[in-house]
């Protein structure tokens, strides 16, 4: 089925998401290595489901039986998430963690026992599920099946996620005029409706699965299709709704407690005067920017031929796409005209210091980054109003 191949892709989205997070980053909190956690676990979880369902798990066995642990520490994973980003004092949330525990220690169990098995009876499991993949879910090889797994995971799930959402509400309203708060908690709360939708998806094809009644029994058969793909498509939307909060995907905004709300709105109007560069949906702190921006200029990095727009957003820890924003909207210029800038100031240093005197136009040009002289003097002139003679005659008559 075409929905399998939904599955397939949002593993590819969900590895690389996985992977920019962990990218190398001093601004990253423990919530965004929780995010990585999670997109990594649903990679392989929907991988795992792309394989099954397309009999595939005869030519991949080791892929069986181990991921269950791995699957039903998602919730654990999505809590702490939500509980780092909205900065909520730990303790108070031992019980949702305690409860959580129970589901997770039942897997462990039973993976556990999945590898205490014979190789020829856990052969004799894969060989059934093989057959027909829909059997996994009635399998036991521990202390529950599968499907009961699931079901005390998902129902689990949707409890916690629930006692979440106020403290998701109350952090929408209470930093509604705080531009980059504001960002940061329409993407929380994007990924929390996804999350809690597909876990509510979830809870409903094991209750299906438990109830024995004819009418019921037809409907989920005759139906399931609805809700596979209903599932694949949510699954599919987690994977993609990173990708339109791009800030979310380079430098976490950073979230702070307000002592009352003086404090706060005060915070407010300082930050979006002096400290940020803000847009619909690029989150820039301007001070990082500009210590990083020092550091390029102190390095003289602008001095090499190959000095362009994607090198620099390297230096600056910044998706290339964004460079232009950044700059325009702080230095109220282009790349091409900021890089020129700085070489033409190198230049006018080097021509008082003498350069011109034991070396010739095209040494200044190269020495200040230019493939050629022609480049480098009309870029001059468009910089100084005058050409590169008469500047110099005008030097040495000063």
């Amino acid at each position: 089925m075409l929905v399998y191949y939904i599955l397939l892709i949002t593993a590819f989205f969900s590895l690389i998401l996985a992977s920019i997070f962990v990218l190398p980053n001093k601004d990253r909190k423990a919530s965004t290595l929780f995010l990585a956690t999670y997109y990594i676990l649903i990679s392989i979880s929907s991988f795992q489901i792309f394989v099954l369902e397309n009999n595939l798990i005869s030519k991949v066995p080791w892929f069986y039986g181990w991921p269950l642990l791995l699957f039903i520490l998602i919730p654990t994973v999505v809590v702490s998430y939500f509980i780092s980003s909205l900065e909520l004092p730990i303790k108070k949330w031992y019980p949702l963690y305690v409860l959580l525990f129970i589901p997770s220690l039942l897997a462990l169990f039973d993976t556990l026992q999945w590898f205490l098995m014979g190789q020829l009876q856990r052969n004799a499991i894969i060989l059934s599920v093989v057959e027909n993949s829909n059997i996994r879910f009635d399998i036991c090889y521990g202390l529950i099946s599968l499907k009961t797994h699931y079901l005390i995971r998902n129902i689990i799930s949707v409890v916690v996620m629930a006692f979440l959402f106020p403290k998701i509400l109350s952090n929408l309203k209470n930093r509604s005029k705080d531009v980059i708060a504001s960002t940061y908690n329409k993407w929380l709360l994007s990924f929390w409706i996804l999350v809690t939708l597909k876990f509510l998806i979830w809870t409903l094809w094991s209750v299906l699965g438990y109830i024995d009644v004819n009418f019921v029994t037809i409907f989920f058969k005759t139906h399931a299709h609805y809700i596979i793909s209903f599932f694949a498509i949510v699954t599919l939307a987690i994977g993609l709704v990173p990708f339109y909060f791009p800030s979310i995907l380079y430098n976490h905004p950073i979230t702070w407690k307000e002592k009352n709300k003086s404090i706060h709105n005060k915070l407010i109007i300082e930050d979006k005067k002096k400290t940020h560069i803000t847009g619909d949906r690029y989150v820039f702190n301007k001070t990082k920017m500009k210590v990083k921006l020092e550091e390029v200029e102190k390095l003289k990095l602008y001095l090499s031929p190959n000095f362009d727009s994607a090198q620099l957003a390297i230096n600056l820890q910044i998706p290339a796409h964004q460079l232009s924003y950044l700059l325009n909207e702080y230095f109220k210029m282009s790349f091409s005209e900021y890089r020129n800038n700085l070489r033409m100031a190198h230049a006018v240093k080097l021509i008082e210091n003498g350069y011109l005197v034991k070396n010739t136009t095209e040494g200044l040009a190269t020495e200040c980054g230019f493939a050629s002289r022609s480049s480098f003097s009309k870029n001059f002139k468009k910089k100084a109003g005058i050409s590169l003679s008469d500047y110099c005659k005008l030097s040495i008559g000063s």
